[in-house]
C-alpha cells in the first residue's frame, strides 16, 4: 500500500467507514484501512554505512560526492540506495530527514566542509571542522528536514579550505534518510 498524509487517512476513513448501519463496511475497506495507516506512520528509513576505515582523496574545488561507504541498510520505502555512487533517491513526495555523522581524520591546519546535496545543488544544510593531525579524529554532524520529490537523489560532498586535495580517513560515516508521516500533501 503507499503511504499517505494524514489527510488522506481521514478522508479515506470517512468514505470507507461512513455509516455502518445497512452493514457496507467490509473486512477489506478495515484491512486496507489499517495497512494504509501502518505505512503511513512507519518511518520508512534508509542508511549508508561504513563498517571499516576508509581513505578518500578530498580536492579544494569543485566539491566531490563522498563515495567511502560500504554499507548500505534500506527498511522500507519510500527511499532507494547506491552504495556505490553514494546516494539516496526519494521514489516518493516524503519529508525528509537527512543527517550524517563523521569521524574522520585529516591533516592540522586544514579545514573540511562536509554539505547535503539535492539533486545536484547544495543544501543549507553543512558543516565545517579544522583538521588536527592524521592520529586525532574530529567529529562533524549535519542534517536537515527537506520536503523530498520523486526522484530526489541526495548525497554528501566534501571539499577542503586550499588549493590542494587532502586524504580524510573516515573511520565512522552514517548517512541516514527517514521519512516523516506528513499532514498534507505538498
Amino acid at each position: 500500500m503507499p503511504r499517505r498524509t494524514m489527510e488522506e487517512l481521514r478522508n479515506q476513513a470517512n468514505t470507507d467507514f461512513a455509516d455502518n448501519s445497512s452493514g457496507q463496511i467490509s473486512a477489506a475497506d478495515l484491512r486496507n484501512f489499517c495497512v494504509d495507516m501502518v505505512d503511513t506512520m512507519s518511518p520508512g528509513y534508509a542508511v549508508l554505512g561504513l563498517s571499516t576505515s576508509a581513505d578518500e582523496d578530498v580536492p579544494a574545488t569543485p566539491p566531490v560526492v563522498i563515495t567511502a561507504f560500504d554499507t548500505a541498510v534500506l527498511d522500507t520505502e519510500p527511499f532507494t540506495l547506491n552504495l556505490g555512487a553514494g546516494t539516496i533517491t526519494s521514489q516518493a513526495n516524503v519529508t525528509a530527514d537527512l543527517s550524517v555523522d563523521v569521524t574522520c581524520s585529516f591533516a592540522g591546519a586544514r579545514q573540511l566542509k562536509l554539505q547535503l546535496y539535492r539533486n545536484g545543488a547544495s543544501t543549507p544544510y553543512a558543516a565545517e571542522r579544522d583538521g588536527e593531525g592524521a592520529s586525532s579524529p574530529v567529529i562533524m554532524s549535519l542534517g536537515g528536514v527537506i520536503e523530498a520529490n520523486i526522484g530526489d537523489v541526495f548525497d554528501l560532498r566534501g571539499n577542503m579550505d586550499q588549493t590542494t586535495s587532502t586524504t580524510v580517513q573516515f573511520t565512522e560515516l552514517v548517512f541516514t534518510a527517514r521519512a516523516i508521516p506528513r499532514r498534507t500533501a505538498t
